[in-house]
């Protein structure tokens, strides 16, 4: 192949020295068409003008006063970007690490079990298949036994609530959420028997942010990367509609919202103490050294935003979760992302932000 490099070279050379006939002839033109016309050959093009990223302009919309922020519209726009990444998350598989503790009546920790799965996505859900627990592997037919039955669960509890919902839309009319804050991210339910009584819990982070107020909006920092800090406390005007809402009505907390991405990177909530009139419309939460609720989100090199931790525990405050007691912890990591290109599978490691 042959290079232009050295005919460029020449060219250049030859322009930076000009002879007396260019001169004149230069010159001569300038006169005919006129001075503003030469000057307009020989001027430099502007450049254009470079655009600004989503993210830079994500961070241009804040005012520089927060005390001007409005909040709930802020909440609102974190809410909707969640809700965007929704399918997207669909074609992430990881391997999570669940840690359940059982405590004792002075909240002694009295057993620990470790278990492993991998996560795959299974007609618009994840199903858990177990690698391990407490260290020893399971073995490959015991796996896929288990597999197969979360999948047979997962598409049970999908007929179920199929049914629910059409049965629900021919008697009432589905209810307009006043907040305007949209379901996203995963649900994690928790339950209890003991005799004749039960109860239930469900975290979701979606819950938080519609049954919550935010103030005192402040800038920091984490993770390397621009996030709003915010106190949250029970609406004023938050009623709950069933006994799966009732423990939100009386939480608190804190959330950290990723400036540049519009997203959740992380939450914490504890019970509110009431004040001496009852009310829990607490100014500034006091921040207990373990809250019950810990949720934090991960970035990855792609953008995309996945669940990496969650911690729940009750067990000092079972009362405000409907009498369920549970003290897990859930990680995810070694996130991959399936491609299918030309009728050929593709796994992309993601590594984390």
């Amino acid at each position: 192949m042959r290079s232009n490099v050295p005919l460029c070279a020449t060219r250049q050379s030859e322009l930076a020295r000009p002879s007396l006939r260019h001169v004149r002839a230069l010159l001569s033109l300038a006169l005919l068409l006129g001075a503003d016309v030469a000057t307009a050959h020989w001027q430099q093009p502007q450049q254009p003008a470079q655009q600004s990223s989503p993210e830079a302009r994500a961070k241009a919309s804040l005012p520089a006063d927060l005390s001007k922020l409005d909040a709930r519209a802020l909440i609102r726009e974190v809410a909707e970007s969640e809700r965007a990444m929704q399918s997207r998350r669909l074609e992430y598989t990881w391997t999570a690490r669940v840690t359940e503790r059982e405590t004792g009546k002075r909240g002694e920790i009295k057993k620990e079990t470790l278990k492993v799965y991998e996560v795959y996505p299974v007609r618009g859900e994840f199903v858990r298949k177990l690698v391990s627990e407490n260290g020893v592997p399971v073995s490959s037919q015991e796996a896929e036994k288990q597999f197969k039955k979360a999948v047979e669960n997962l598409e049970r509890a999908a007929r179920e609530e199929e049914k629910r919902g059409a049965a629900s839309a021919k008697t009432t009319p589905r209810a307009t959420d006043a907040t305007a804050i949209p379901t996203f991210g995963f649900s994690n339910g928790f339950k209890f028997r003991d005799g004749l009584s039960t109860g239930e819990f469900s975290f979701a982070p979606w819950r938080i942010l519609r049954a919550g107020e935010f103030f005192a909006p402040r800038r920091e920092s984490l993770g390397g990367r621009e996030v709003i800090v915010m106190d949250f406390r029970p609406r004023a005007d938050f009623v709950p509609v069933n006994d799966l809402q009732k423990p939100y009505a009386k939480l608190g907390g804190r959330v950290w919202i990723d400036v540049g991405d519009r997203t959740l990177a992380r939450l914490e909530a504890w019970p509110l103490a009431p004040d001496a009139r009852g009310a829990l419309q607490a100014a500034t939460p006091a921040r207990p050294n373990e809250p019950s609720i810990i949720y934090e989100e991960t970035r990855l090199p792609d953008g995309m935003w996945l669940e990496s931790l969650l911690q729940i525990n009750t067990t000092a405050n079972k009362a405000v979760f409907n009498g369920v007691e549970v003290n897990t912890t859930k990680e995810a990591r070694d996130f991959k992302r399936f491609e299918a290109s030309a009728g050929d599978a593709k796994v992309e490691q993601q590594k984390e932000q």
